[in-house]
This record gives C-alpha cells, structure tokens and sequence, in this order.
C-alpha cells in the first residue's frame, strides 16, 4: 500500500468523525440561544462551510474526535465565536 492511500484514508475518516461528532452538538447549542437565529435560518449554508472547513481543519483538531474533554472545548468555544456580540 501507498502511503498516500493511507494518509488520504486517515483524513477523510478524521474529517468525517469530526463532523459527525461535533456538527449535531453545535447546532442544538446555537438554536438554544436566541442569537443564533441566524445561524438557524441558513442552516444549510452553515452545514456547507463547517464541513468544508473542517476537511482542511480536521487533521489539526484530532483530539476532537477521540477525546471527550478537547471536543468540548472545541464546541464551546466555536459556539460562542459564531455567537460573539448576537446576545446584546
């Protein structure tokens, strides 16, 4: 096997279980406050460039998928910096 076949196998399987376990507690998050009105009504346009971005980000933030404590910090912090400033 080439190394490639297994870098590249490795990243698409980071990139989809970064999604997969972050995406659905990000969302839950933002539709409890009322700031995140906006992320809510372009879900899909979010849903697009959060995985898209996170193709690229995922092998930097592995910690997210395996570890519990780093995708919380991970979650917390991404919420409240697409929220910054939609409470006031």
């Amino acid at each position: 096997m080439e190394i490639w076949t297994i870098f590249g196998s490795l990243w698409l399987s980071l990139w989809i279980m970064a999604v997969w376990k972050t995406y659905p507690a990000i969302i839950t998050l933002v539709s409890n406050y009322k700031g995140g009105r906006i992320i809510m009504d372009y879900r899909t346009i979010h849903a697009v460039l959060y995985v898209v971005v996170m193709f690229f980000l995922s092998p930097f933030v592995w910690q997210v998928c395996f570890f519990e404590e780093p995708r919380r910090k991970f979650i917390v912090s991404y919420v409240h910096s697409i929220l910054k400033g939609e409470d006031k």
